[in-house]
């Protein structure tokens, strides 16, 4: 028995890194760059490759909303800027 992509609901598939930066509006390297940091969306690792699940990068983006620049974020130690 195979598992198909129409088995695996859309929030929860995984993507790699130029898929999420392309959902995101960001770079692939300022991904990478937040690997290394920290602070940026959760992301899994099978051997070397990176894989991001949409869910995962949903619910980090809306963690980094903010209505004004005084307001601080949880991500404004990592450099992250919402």
């Amino acid at each position: 028995m195979s598992i198909s992509d129409h088995d695996i609901p859309p929030a929860d598939r995984f993507i790699d890194d130029r898929e999420a930066a392309q959902i995101l509006g960001l770079s692939r390297s300022y991904l990478r760059q937040l690997r290394v940091k920290g602070g940026g969306a959760p992301y899994s690792k099978f051997n070397t490759a990176v894989r991001y699940r949409i869910s995962d990068l949903l619910a980090w983006a809306a963690s980094c909303s903010t209505r004004s620049t005084s307001e601080s974020t949880s991500n404004s130690d990592s450099g992250v800027v919402a």
